[in-house]
């Protein structure tokens, strides 16, 4: 796991620390994508997690920016539908992932109780595509299914037909 991480950094970080010319600076070139592009790097990179996130419930979708937090797009949903069962994070059914149980002085629940063969949805944040080089961008997807997370790294190259590839690089229960 670790060093899946330390690559996924490593390669995050490696246009910024190549070495430039004397005198001259060499910031690395960042692809710009068109707000249909990024859609569509989005789209691959969540058909791809798929494989990660094998349990037969839906998939809440935020999007990320560089300081705000946005619900997932129509166009974006549609684009996965209906294989995913993608909604919007503020349509997500309700989660019950807790380790912990509030309980009267009686020792009963108080809180709602789970019903029988429920499964909590996955509740993803999807951040914006980052320029790795000017032919690929990276997507880092965090996925929370009850007390379980994982961490998926997806690096897509940003031409049609977009194709990405994804990997777990953290996870664990909180």
């Amino acid at each position: 796991m670790i060093r899946h991480s330390l690559v996924a950094i490593g390669v995050l970080l490696a246009p910024a620390c190549a070495p430039s010319q004397p005198g001259k600076s060499s910031p690395s070139p960042r692809v710009i994508l068109s707000p249909e592009m990024g859609r569509e790097v989005h789209v691959a990179a969540l058909r791809r997690a798929r494989f990660f996130l094998t349990l037969p419930t839906p998939f809440c979708i935020v999007l990320e920016g560089d300081s705000s937090r946005r619900d997932a797009d129509p166009e974006l949903l549609g684009a996965l539908n209906p294989e995913a069962r993608a909604l919007p994070m503020s349509r997500c059914p309700h989660t019950y992932g807790s380790f912990v149980v509030a309980v009267d002085a009686a020792g009963h629940p108080t809180g709602p109780e789970r019903p029988s063969g429920y499964i909590d949805p996955y509740l993803l944040e999807v951040s914006r595509p980052l320029s790795v080089t000017p032919q690929l961008v990276a997507v880092r997807i965090h996925s929370t299914h009850g007390a379980h997370f994982q961490i998926l790294y997806c690096e897509a190259v940003p031409e049609r037909p977009v194709y990405a590839s994804c990997g777990v690089t953290m996870e664990g229960d909180s």
